[in-house]
């Protein structure tokens, strides 16, 4: 079960246990259209990012499918399971078992790359540019170029996979705790740190380490030198770069201030890696599944949920959706 509003936070798309898909209007709560022909669970269904197409994908099935959002009409059946729209929305990548990749033309269903890989342990994720798409492959990163389908480098690491916002840079994790910066393209590894977890802000410019420790640290990326301490769980720079979320399962969480260090507020509950699009609104979790929906900015307490599960915020951060699995319902909740 899943839900996700299109890009202009006008319509929801849910996946349910009886096979079916449907758009709903997330105004009026009206259905628009049901998407039939599944076999088992829908636990995908998205937008592309224009809006004008669905993909939706069951555990069941050996490949994921297309749909016309406003019709209704299904358009392509894509071989391969995990189903994710590249930014800019004109290519779909599905992954076909732990080892192949396909990138797909996303109007006419024709498939464009295959890439083999070894073994695919998990999605990386997309660069910003949606050029590039990173993925851990064993005890390596591995990042291949969208349209060409070359694979652009291997990287030593496996966790904590990140882009800055200019796509040039990322950042890997190793199990020994050691992080590295990479530029991209040439290939340059621009610094070599410990730490359990790294986050790169908007800019590039700066580092959020999560040091293991009970700190968090701000460094600059080309220096490498430490320009904060912070006491703190791992911790990821929020949209704006000028807010840090820290946390962890025995630590509360928090927001501090990234140019000065200083914490802005302590939340309750534990911190979740789910932020609003505009990064103006978090999400903490309890022990009991209890979420909560916080202001960054006030750090007052927006929302309190139980029972249900978060599956996404509108793009406007206004509203948010929720799955339910005892009743097999979704709601919109409004934030403001």
């Amino acid at each position: 079960m899943c839900a996700t509003f299109s890009p202009d936070g006008k319509y929801l798309v849910t996946g349910s246990q009886d096979g079916t898909a449907r758009i709903w209007d997330a105004e009026s709560g009206k259905e628009l259209q049901k998407l039939e022909g599944h076999r088992g669970i829908v636990q995908s269904a998205d937008f592309s990012p224009d809006g004008k197409k669905i993909s939706t994908w069951a555990s069941e099935e050996g490949f994921a499918r297309v749909w016309d959002a406003e019709s209704g009409t299904e358009l392509h059946q894509l071989v391969g399971g995990m189903i994710l729209f590249v930014p800019g929305g004109n290519k779909i990548i599905t992954r076909d078992g732990q080892q192949i990749l396909r990138i797909w033309d996303a109007d006419s269903g024709k498939e464009l790359q295959t890439i083999s890989v070894d073994r695919i342990m998990s999605w990386g994720g997309f660069s910003p540019d949606g050029k590039k798409i990173v993925m851990n492959s064993g005890n390596t990163a591995r990042i291949w170029d969208i349209e060409s389908g070359k694979e652009l480098q291997t990287l030593e690491g496996r966790f904590a996979f990140t882009f800055s916002s200019d796509s040039k840079k990322t950042a890997t994790g190793s199990e020994d705790g050691t992080i590295r910066i990479w530029e991209i393209e040439p290939r340059k590894e621009l610094q070599k740190l410990q730490g359990q977890s790294v986050s790169i802000s908007p800019d590039g410019k700066k580092l959020v380490v999560g040091k293991g420790d009970g700190t968090i640290r701000i460094v600059d990326v080309e220096s490498g030198k430490e320009l904060q301490k912070m006491d703190g769980a791992p911790g990821i720079f929020l949209l704006d770069g000028e807010k840090i979320l820290s946390g962890g399962i025995d630590q509360p969480t928090r927001i501090f201030d990234a140019k000065s260090g200083r914490k802005l507020h302590e939340l309750k509950g534990f911190m979740f890696p789910f932020s609003s699009p505009d990064g103006k609104k978090t999400v903490t979790i309890e022990s009991n599944r209890t979420q909560r929906i916080w202001s960054v900015e006030s750090g007052k307490e927006l929302l309190l949920l139980r029972g249900e599960m978060l599956c996404a915020f509108s793009p406007d951060g206004k509203k948010i959706a929720t799955i339910s699995k005892e009743d097999n319902t979704a709601r919109i909740w409004t934030l403001e």
